[in-house]
């Protein structure tokens, strides 16, 4: 286990190297605050093992996720990196699924899967407003150390996406595996895609702003095209209105396919902010409900 203190300005570097003292399998790195995928970056450079989890402060595992995810990348070596099923959590308990189960796997049940593909029908599926399905969350994931270097890791140039970017790289290159089952419980406060106003990243901080490097790959994948263009719908919702911005959401609109500029999207674009965050909201509480109608 790898502690990196990434400057804590509280008590937490002392609570690691207590834990450190306490059990000589854990190792604490102290360095100064550089953001997550700095901190994520060092903890892969020192690794000594050849597969990596990241386990963030607001997720939690399963005891038996890296005994079954383990097991998994063992059962697939083709695969670059696993991945397992995983819920939003409200008071210590399952409010919701986050990531939907594959065609034709069971409940525990395993495989190897085109990540581009499962994400494209999902969208078929989904009700409308459901603007962005991706099923990787990085507390979810186990992976190949030797693929997370082939890829840079993470993007330490990057304030957002900086995950997606690295999961959906190494996606193009090689399967995932899936595991059926709910192995990670995400902590969140909200389910609402478009946030307030004056909380976004400067674009060129952001994965999704610089996707035209994928082209090639686009070129000759549709299901990764209409990713690529789901991506982009998103970018254009969160960032839109915001002054000084228009030349680059006209950028963003031009590299989107004429196939891919849904009618509902784009009447949901061109709507006031107000009632598509109402919108958002109420599609929100129609999945929670749902959901809970189905534990019950």
């Amino acid at each position: 286990m790898i502690l990196v203190d990434d400057g804590s300005p509280d008590n937490s570097g002392k609570i690691c190297d207590d834990y450190a003292a306490q059990d000589s399998r854990i190792r604490v790195f102290h360095k100064e605050n550089g953001g997550v995928s700095s901190a994520r970056n060092m903890g892969i450079k020192y690794a000594r093992s050849e597969l990596l989890s990241f386990l963030d402060s607001d997720d939690s595992w399963s005891p038996v996720f890296l005994e079954k995810m383990i097991k998994l990348m063992r059962r697939f070596p083709e695969a670059g990196y696993g991945v397992c099923a995983h819920a939003i959590s409200e008071g210590g308990r399952m409010s919701k699924l986050i990531s939907k189960p594959l065609k034709g796997f069971s409940d525990g049940g395993f495989g190897v899967f085109d990540l581009f593909d499962h994400i494209e029908n999902q969208h078929k599926s989904l009700w409308t407003g459901n603007l962005l399905y991706f099923p990787v969350c990085t507390g979810s994931v186990i992976m190949r150390r030797a693929t997370c270097l082939r890829h840079g890791c993470f993007s330490e140039n990057l304030v957002e996406g900086e995950d997606w970017k690295l999961w959906f790289e190494s996606a193009l290159v090689a399967p995932v595996a899936f595991l059926n089952e709910v192995l990670l419980f995400y902590r969140k406060a909200d389910d609402v895609t478009y946030k307030p106003r004056g909380t976004h990243p400067p674009l060129n901080k952001v994965w999704s702003f610089t996707l035209s490097r994928y082209q090639d790959a686009a070129s000759h994948r549709p299901s990764v095209r209409h990713l690529l263009n789901r991506f982009r719908w998103l970018l254009l919702f969160r960032y839109k209105g915001v002054l000084g911005l228009e030349e680059e959401m006209k950028t963003l609109r031009s590299e989107i396919d004429a196939e891919d500029a849904q009618v509902g999207l784009r009447f949901l674009y061109v709507c006031p902010s107000r009632l598509v965050t109402w919108l958002q909201r109420l599609r929100a509480l129609f999945r929670n409900f749902s959901f809970r109608k189905e534990m019950s």
